[in-house]
């Protein structure tokens, strides 16, 4: 049986929910057809030996479940919503993962890997091939190199650790493979590799996602927010967007911790209708959004940069129309019945209103659609069969 080690940071169930929802769900795919391994690396300070060692996850719900498995729930108006989360401490933590670690020794190639992924470039710091038959670079986006011209401080460190992992890929992956088409064509773009070095995967759907479900719940006039509370999702123009929904909207529903600054939390709540009734999960299952998705009316999802866009693709596949930005890649993922926004208010918040006030919306239809344009059938064996070697499509190239 092919082994398969994914690389992964020795904490990476406690950082970076969307990529580790994205490792957590290729892990999924793969295990029923291959020995599916986590590993990482250490380097002791001033010592060049590099330790490897398996991850093995004690608590197997964690990894169906993006490492979570409770939910913190806040409700009230949005005034009170924040207060509750200042008293809890500002941060829903982690229930603990309990990874054991098994070292293996200073040779990787003691550990029989036929495929090795490396689920990130900022995880790079080696510049020699590393040992193994064949070997692929996972990139996310190439947002940090293009911050780091903007902005100081940690993107323009984040975007260094970036550029190292994309040179290693350049020079010593087999394949690079992007998770959307437009991230693909930005490492073409911006980051000298040539088409023909670039692949991308079909948009990974959560494991959860890909079977019908039984849940019927009923849809309420609530608007849900996926994982909003980030400067990148566009969230300055959140509260004027859920308020163009009018006197209809009876609620607002969110999910996803703060990677905002605390005055932008609390801009964020205060520029929100005063008495809105709110329902905030800092930390949420699967079990959890799922429901969010099927209650909402939509979802809104005005980002301003994405790699793919995983909300979208979960909302649609619960029936749920989404609101996002004319861009790629979340156009590119945007069904019938969903809709773009123009970055002009006025319409924007027309766009909003229309959609929310929309009678006998076919839920089930765009559910249906979903499924077939995302391919849930055969997705697993597609992703496989591709990271197994098989011909990739190249990206591409925006004409000069």
């Amino acid at each position: 049986m092919t082994r398969i080690g994914i690389l992964v940071q020795p904490d990476f169930l406690e950082h970076h929910v969307g990529v580790r929802n994205y490792m957590l769900t290729l892990y999924q795919y793969l295990v029923p057809k291959a020995d599916v391994r986590f590993l990482s690396y250490y380097r002791p300070p001033h010592n060049p030996t590099t330790n490897w060692y398996w991850l093995h996850v004690q608590n197997p719900g964690i990894l169906k479940d993006n490492g979570v498995t409770e939910d913190w729930r806040l409700t009230g108006t949005p005034l009170s919503v924040l207060e509750q989360y200042h008293a809890g401490g500002g941060h829903p933590g982690h229930v603990p993962t309990h990874i054991w670690y098994a070292q293996f020794g200073p040779r990787l190639e003691t550990g029989n890997i036929d495929v090795l992924i490396i689920s990130n470039p900022w995880l790079v710091d080696f510049t020699d091939r590393l040992p193994v038959p064949r070997q692929i670079g996972i990139v996310y986006d190439a947002i940090p190199n293009r911050y780091c011209l903007t902005e100081g401080g940690k993107p323009f460190t984040f975007a260094s650790q970036h550029l190292n992992g994309f040179r290693y890929f350049r020079s010593h992956c087999d394949d690079t493979l992007a998770i959307s088409e437009a991230s693909s064509v930005d490492l073409v773009d911006l980051m000298r590799f040539t088409p023909d070095q670039v692949g991308w995967l079909p948009p990974i759907v959560p494991v959860d996602c890909l079977k019908t479900t039984s849940v019927k719940t009923k849809r309420s006039n609530t608007i849900l927010l996926a994982s909003p509370l980030d400067r990148r999702k566009g969230l300055v123009a959140m509260p004027r967007l859920v308020a163009a929904a009018g006197p209809k909207l009876e609620g607002l529903k969110m999910y996803g911790a703060v990677r905002c600054s605390p005055d932008e939390l609390t801009t964020f709540f205060r520029e929100l209708p005063r008495n809105l009734p709110v329902e905030w999960y800092p930390r949420a299952t699967s079990k959890t959004t799922e429901r969010l998705f099927r209650e909402a009316k939509l979802t809104l999802f005005p980002s301003l940069n994405e790699g793919l866009g995983l909300p979208l693709i979960e909302a649609q596949l619960r029936g749920c129309p989404v609101v996002t930005r004319n861009a790629r890649p979340m156009s590119d993922l945007t069904l019938g019945g969903s809709c773009l926004l123009t970055d002009e208010p006025a319409k924007d918040a027309a766009i909003v209103r229309e959609l929310f006030e929309t009678e006998r919306f076919d839920h089930a239809g765009l559910e249906t659609q979903a499924r077939e344009f995302f391919h849930t059938a055969t997705l697993p064996d597609r992703v496989f069969r591709q990271l197994q070697g098989r011909p990739l499509p190249c990206a591409v190239v925006r004409a000069a």
